[in-house]
């Protein structure tokens, strides 16, 4: 297995001038790399957390891509947006824009494939990534989002090939909304939805979807929202990523 290198030094970095709010940091410094090292030019995926921000989840998933020889970019937008994990203040048209900078970054970089670029989103960060693919799709090979919050999207046009990996009791982002923006989507035939049957949300999360977000609805008690941490289920969504991304079973694929 090749050796990871965690890379705290911000992507595109600028320096910074005395104390400011992190909203008015450079957009580097909210940016992360896991590289599984070498200098050969390497598939690259952009990670998006959700309002949570980078839990361990986000870690494994990281080391997970790394182990599999493909750069890892985290993109810590809740910290950059000083948010709480029920995603109170949420600016969702602010985070979209960061992210299409990020990716517009991300390119920048010399040992980036610019034709092997993936974007991957958690709760929140899905909707993003889903959000942004007709501003970002010259630019990147394919996406996935972890169990998105799909309430907010209209018109949704997918012009790049798209896993959504869904809890299928999920009652915090129902999968069911998910299934008709899918539907009515320009570019649909794209979408591959894959529904993990008995998984809550943040199926992949041990703790940090330990509480609903205050965002979360319901139409009544017996349906109140559940996280409910799957590792079984984590495991084989990964797989199906693995799969769709075309990512190797090693670095030497790469």
């Amino acid at each position: 297995m090749a050796a990871i290198v965690f890379l705290t030094v911000a992507l595109g970095a600028c320096a910074r001038t005395g104390e400011m709010p992190p909203n008015l940091l450079p957009l580097g410094d909210f940016v992360a790399v896991l590289h599984p090292g070498g200098t050969a030019p390497r598939a690259t995926a952009v990670l998006v957390p959700g309002c949570e921000g980078v839990g361990s989840h986000i870690d494994d998933a990281a080391r997970r891509l790394a182990e599999a020889g493909v750069i890892a970019i985290v993109f810590d937008y809740p910290r950059r947006q000083s948010l709480d994990p029920a995603c109170r203040m949420l600016d969702l048209a602010a985070l979209r824009r960061d992210l299409v900078a990020v990716v517009a970054l991300t390119l920048r970089e010399v040992n980036v494939v610019p034709d092997r670029l993936h974007l991957i989103g958690w709760g929140q960060g899905g909707s993003a990534v889903m959000a942004v693919l007709a501003d970002v799709a010259p630019r990147i090979r394919s996406a996935a989002a972890f169990y998105p919050d799909c309430t907010r999207l209209e018109r949704w046009q997918v012009p790049v090939p798209m896993l959504l990996l869904l809890g299928d009791a999920d009652r915090i982002a129902p999968p069911e909304i998910c299934a008709r923006l899918a539907e009515a989507a320009t570019g649909g035939e794209n979408v591959l939805a894959i529904r993990y049957g008995g998984a809550g949300h943040g199926f992949d999360a041990p703790t940090e979807m330990a509480a609903p977000a205050a965002t979360a609805f319901w139409r009544s008690p017996r349906a109140a929202p559940r996280a409910a941490y799957a590792p079984h289920v984590r495991d084989a969504a990964w797989a199906d990523l693995r799969a769709f991304f075309d990512l190797p079973q090693d670095a030497s694929g790469l």
